[in-house]
């Protein structure tokens, strides 16, 4: 490889890193929040079982906190989005209840793919047109409102990166840790 094919391969990959985007945790709700209004809209499941719900519910409440009393209206069942990506979004619940997470992680066969029993996940993805999406889901409906609280205290925990995993035997014992 001769120094001008090393040289443009370098700045080849220097442009691409610079492109890409910093997303973490560490800057929620900021990202979903902006000018005292939201710019996001919460997604539940159309069957979803009560705790996704009341789980959304949670989040969309520590939204409401950051936008100066305004009234929000943010919800939505899985089955009235058209285009996903239209959207800065956080989904509540797995690819099994979830249809817009089933989307956003390609549709697995197998819907419990990548998920374990006692844990849930909150992981970042940034859609080609800079809309962010997060799933917020478990292997059970528990699991995933164990998630949800973590996000609806955040100001509690120490969110960083762009997934994380929680776990805990109870709603108010939780673990998190990042996986990136």
């Amino acid at each position: 490889m001769t120094n001008k094919t090393l040289i443009s391969v370098l700045l080849i990959a220097i442009i691409a890193v610079s492109g890409v985007s910093a997303l973490d945790l560490s800057e929620f709700p900021k990202m979903f929040v902006a000018d005292d209004k939201t710019n996001t809209v919460v997604i539940v499941g159309k069957a979803a079982k009560a705790e996704d719900i009341i789980g959304a519910i949670d989040i969309v409440s520590a939204l409401q906190t950051e936008c100066s009393g305004k009234r929000l209206d943010m919800a939505k069942m899985d089955s009235e989005i058209g285009v996903l990506d239209a959207y800065n979004s956080i989904i509540v619940g797995g690819p099994c209840a979830n249809a817009a997470a089933a989307k956003i992680l390609n549709y697995p066969e197998n819907c419990l793919n990548g998920f374990e029993l006692g844990k849930g996940y909150i992981k970042l993805y940034e859609w080609s047109n800079g809309n962010i999406a997060m799933l917020v889901a478990g292997t059970t409906a528990v699991d995933t409102r164990r998630t949800t609280r973590v996000l609806a205290n955040y100001k509690d925990y120490h969110l960083n990166g762009t997934s994380m995993v929680v776990s805990g035997v109870s709603l108010t014992d939780l673990t998190i840790k990042s996986v990136d």
